[in-house]
């Protein structure tokens, strides 16, 4: 029986070829059977029964597996993997539910990925460490955080492989980017206790981001010693993270000279930030003699400051009624080629009203 329609034709014409040759068993058969299913599935996402009868005595998984490829299509692409195995009975091989797979991925169906994911190990249809990255960024990426959590820990309890630091290091920074640091330093340790873990400077800038965010400073420095044992050698971020930190627990003559002794050793190049976070914290205290201290010695160094930095000082000198060190500091702030913002004129006006002063 013919079903009518030119999509329906194309599908005919595709399969004629095939069918001329099946029985010649001419190498090109299963290309063009692999061309008229893919079309097939196109043209109708839930295709007749009657029709799919055309391909129940040539389609083998191989064939199926070669049209899969051809859909780009998430709906076409699970359609032509469920229909050809429930109404054909073709046995789909690892890579057919490894490619469907990334297919559900990039589509965002995060779920039925990770149902697919199921059945396959059910199965025991093989996959490798790589696509298990893969699919663990897929669900950090895309939110699914605990669903990447469990992945990780069936890592290597059940599948005997050893993630990447990568893909570790992609889903802690996710869990702590939505305050979930206690996670990360959790999975954190968990990967250090199993073996073929290595993890790098990034893993550790991580964890210690998560702790000084948690406020335990002192367990940051302690993961940061460790650093050199894992071969890791702390960079920029990682000692602007123990400053910052240092800073957020009110220790900023602490951060101060954590920042001293890692400059004379040669450890360490502050930056803008690390700077305008010690200055921050000493304008917090109201201590603006050593918060311009700081801000001279960045000067010093060749180091710009941001309006950032100049916005900290403003807001400083205004909460200590000293307009005139602001008005100063603005002033530097217009001659350094900084342009104010709306914090910088909240700053000034929030601090005349502090001094009753006229504008």
């Amino acid at each position: 029986m013919l079903l009518r329609g030119a999509p329906y034709l194309n599908v005919h014409r595709l399969l004629l070829p095939a069918r001329r040759h099946l029985a010649s068993g001419c190498a090109s058969t299963d290309l063009w059977i692999s061309k008229a299913l893919a079309t097939l599935f196109v043209v109708s996402p839930s295709p007749p029964v009657l029709y799919l009868s055309s391909f129940s005595q040539v389609l083998n998984a191989s064939i199926a597996f070669s049209a899969l490829r051809r859909l780009s299509d998430s709906e076409s692409a699970v359609n032509l993997f469920r229909t050809t195995q429930s109404a054909l009975k073709v046995s789909h091989f690892a890579a057919s539910y490894r490619l469907l797979i990334s297919i559900l991925c990039c589509a965002g169906r995060l779920s039925e990925a990770l149902n697919l994911f199921d059945e396959m190990t059910e199965k025991s249809l093989s996959f490798d460490g790589s696509f298990l990255g893969f699919l663990v960024d897929s669900c950090a990426d895309s939110g699914h955080l605990d669903s990447a959590l469990r992945l990780v820990c069936r890592a290597s309890a059940d599948f005997q492989f050893c993630l990447r630091a990568y893909h570790v290091n992609n889903l802690m920074n996710r869990l702590v980017a939505v305050n979930r640091a206690k996670d990360a330093i959790f999975l954190f340790e968990k990967q250090l206790s199993s073996q073929g873990f290595n993890p790098d400077t990034c893993s550790f800038n991580v964890v210690i981001k998560g702790l000084c965010l948690l406020g335990d400073v002192d367990r940051a420095f302690e993961i940061y010693k460790k650093m050199a044992s894992f071969g890791c050698v702390p960079d920029t971020f990682t000692h602007n993270s123990l400053v910052v930190g240092l800073c957020r627990a009110n220790r900023i003559d602490g951060g101060r000279e954590f920042l001293r002794r890692i400059q004379v050793d040669g450890l360490f190049l502050p930056n803008v930030i690390t700077y305008t976070s010690l200055i921050s914290g000493y304008c917090k205290l109201g201590r603006m003699k050593d918060a311009l201290e700081v801000f001279d010695e960045m000067l010093s160094l060749g180091i710009k400051p941001s309006r950032i930095t100049y916005n900290v000082l403003i807001d400083g000198y205004g909460k200590v009624c000293d307009m005139q060190s602001a008005n100063s500091m603005y002033d530097r702030m217009i001659l350094g080629r900084c342009q104010p913002d709306i914090v910088t004129f909240t700053s000034l006006i929030d601090g005349y009203c502090r001094c009753g002063a006229d504008f």
